[in-house]
């Protein structure tokens, strides 16, 4: 599950035992994200491939109670439907709090993040600055397009958002460089 664009998505993907075979379903946006809306939405996914929950043999996400909750959360709404869907925490969030711990004891790593949030934020809080931002960002990639320095291709070039890096965003820290880089 991911926020991209103010929107809560959804993923799947399907990894076949026996040979290294991983099939992406697709994204669906959602409206919210407890578990038993989530579970609704894993549910029709697998539907709509021809798959049931009854044959899922694993799952794994971050520690969010909404996930990985005792009551309501969606590993525990899995496992009352399907024992054998064993629950693994993200590698990739475990590698986020790898990152975020290593930041913590570097003080000039520290403090080059903490610059990067504060301009997210004082541009982020305007819409104005917001406005100015994106239009400069437009003129150098037409400058760029129309001096042959750029590829162009579908996905490219895309308007770039600017991202604060965050203790629990998966590569936060990444993408809060590479959109501010080009600005």
């Amino acid at each position: 599950m991911s926020r991209l664009s103010n929107k809560w998505q959804l993923f799947a993907l399907r990894r076949q035992t026996g040979r290294e075979v991983e099939l992406f379903f697709g994204l669906i946006h959602i409206s919210n994200t407890n578990g038993l809306t989530l579970l609704t939405a894993i549910e029709a996914m697998l539907a709509k491939h021809g798959l049931r929950l009854s044959n899922l043999c694993g799952q794994g996400y971050d520690g969010t109670s909404n996930m990985r909750g005792e009551f309501n959360g969606l590993r525990t709404l899995i496992l009352k439907q399907n024992e054998s869907a064993s629950y693994i925490h993200c590698f990739a969030h475990h590698l986020q709090l790898a990152v975020v711990a290593v930041i913590k004891h570097h003080s000039e790593i520290e403090l080059l993040f903490s610059i990067v949030s504060n301009i997210s934020n004082v541009i982020r809080a305007s819409a104005k600055r917001r406005r100015c931002s994106s239009k400069k960002h437009v003129v150098k990639i037409l400058e760029t397009l129309q001096s042959g320095d750029v590829k162009i291709g579908k996905g490219l070039n895309q308007e770039l958002v600017l991202k604060r890096p965050g203790d629990t965003r998966w590569s936060s820290h990444y993408h809060a460089l590479a959109n501010l880089t080009p600005m």
